[in-house]
């Protein structure tokens, strides 16, 4: 598939997902990101190594731009926007805006839902042997979570490439599946070995 070569290409000679981007006087340490915006559109963040001897960065530049170019006229508008293209010291970082979860879906060929759970029921993703937690290890079956109708939920594949992906949230995170941790109150990282959907249930307009 088309965009799985480009996932592929970004992946190449990668070690890890976390990389750590260090500048004079700070220590700070990124990681593959998707950041869901209030407004529902999708930054996705993606941090890799990069082997410079397979490609070289301005290949990656104009297959990253032929690839979103061919997307955006397929959709017939601006579906996705090039926020950053950036490889330097063997390292890759590739920032992508997304108008909604469906062009992230469609664009990686995952599966990504964001949403109320009444939406999420009617859109009949499973839910069969769901188990959920809190940060307080306090477990949950999905049935027991959908009554909740005004939370919302995310719902994200990762591709079998990929690694963790940290997702960063607009409102309180409640629940998570199990294979996702808790990092904050906004942010969960989808565990690495995982291929089952990752969902995570964030509380509703009050």
């Amino acid at each position: 598939m088309i965009r799985q070569r480009l996932k592929a290409v970004l992946a190449a000679g990668a070690v890890c997902i976390l990389l750590c981007a260090c500048t004079e006087g700070s220590n700070v340490t990124k990681e593959t990101t998707v950041k869901v915006e209030q407004d529902g559109t999708i930054k996705n963040t993606i941090i890799e190594n990069f082997d410079e001897t397979l490609y070289s960065g301005e290949e990656l530049q104009s297959m990253i731009l032929e690839e979103v170019s061919a997307f955006n006229s397929g959709t017939g508008g601006k579906s996705i926007s090039i926020e950053k293209v950036e490889v330097s010291e063997n390292q890759t970082e590739v920032v992508l805006i997304y108008a909604g979860a469906s062009m992230y879906e469609e664009f990686n060929e995952v599966t990504f839902f964001n949403g109320t759970m009444r939406e999420f029921y009617d859109s009949g993703i499973e839910t069969a042997g769901i188990t959920f937690h809190t940060k307080n290890n306090e477990a949950y079956g999905m049935e027991e979570l959908l009554k909740f109708e005004e939370n919302r939920i995310i719902v994200l594949e990762k591709s079998k490439i990929e690694g963790t992906i940290k997702v960063e949230t607009p409102a309180k995170i409640l629940y998570v599946s199990d294979n996702v941790e808790f990092l904050s109150n906004k942010s969960a990282r989808i565990s690495e070995d995982t291929e089952d959907l990752a969902y995570i249930i964030l509380k509703g307009s009050e």
